[in-house]
């Protein structure tokens, strides 16, 4: 199953104050679109106005890449918490980026959970029905980037939100599917070599590798990696080559209406 187009992704924007997280400047060159840290896992009103800039600087299409509020553990930590209060954090988080990018002039793309929230959201329905929720009162135009086997995705398409899917070149799966949180190239085929393979596989064949090399259906048109790894600029500079050496386009897979 090969797409014509695909769009390659980076979750970024995460330093916060004095703390550098990933090395945004370098990769934002190579990339379509950019999830940018809201504040609540990383970020803060700097780092996302700064951000903006440089993806506006790239012709990069911007998205809110919204968390826990969980600065300790960068997001990654499993919360449980009220429904409401989890859609008014995701209304919260989107706005803040709203607001920084209308300063410079530009429109948010697309919405993206970040670490624990994606993950939960993925197997619970009801924390992937307050990513919705959320959404739909925020703006149901833009699309939320997911996996193809996430209760998101169900959800999201179930009351006419857009959707984007996702294939991690960073990360795992389990042999039933499941995101493998963690950068461990024994999960992606052992090198950043075979993780780039391995991605190429998917978007070219729908099949996927799981962490035991079981061949898995996979639907997606983005690639993705995460900028606070440490073979990010790696995946950033070998994945546009890989990609367009496949006869794939890239570009981001939505120009926000006017």
């Amino acid at each position: 199953m090969t797409s014509r187009t695909i769009d390659i992704t980076c979750d970024m924007g995460e330093s916060f104050g004095i703390y550098k997280i990933g090395r945004d400047d370098e990769v934002m060159p190579f990339i379509s679109t950019a999830n940018v840290g809201c504040g609540f896992h990383g970020g803060d009103p700097t780092v996302m106005r700064n951000t903006v800039r440089l993806a506006k600087q790239h012709g990069v299409a911007i998205g809110a890449h919204f968390g826990y509020y969980d600065l300790r553990g960068f997001g990654r930590r499993w919360i449980t918490m009220d429904k409401g209060d989890l859609i008014n954090d995701i209304i919260y988080q989107m706005g803040a980026l709203q607001a920084i990018c209308h300063a410079e002039g530009v429109e948010i793309t697309h919405v993206k959970p970040h670490g624990a929230l994606d993950d939960m959201a993925a197997l619970d329905s009801n924390i992937a029905s307050a990513i919705v929720e959320a959404v739909a009162i925020f703006d149901a135009r833009l699309p939320i980037y997911t996996v193809w086997n996430a209760q998101t995705r169900r959800l999201a398409e179930e009351a006419g939100i857009p959707t984007v899917l996702q294939v991690y070149v960073d990360r795992g799966v389990t042999d039933e599917g499941v995101e493998i949180a963690g950068y461990r190239l024994e999960c992606v085929g052992g090198s950043t070599e075979a993780a780039v393979r391995r991605v190429m596989t998917s978007v070219t064949t729908g099949k996927l590798a799981s962490e035991h090399g079981r061949l898995l259906d996979w639907e997606a048109n983005s690639v993705c990696f995460h900028g606070d790894g440490a073979d990010a600029l790696i995946y950033a500079t070998t994945l546009p080559a890989a990609l367009r050496d496949a006869g794939l386009s890239i570009a981001a897979p939505y120009a926000r209406a006017a």
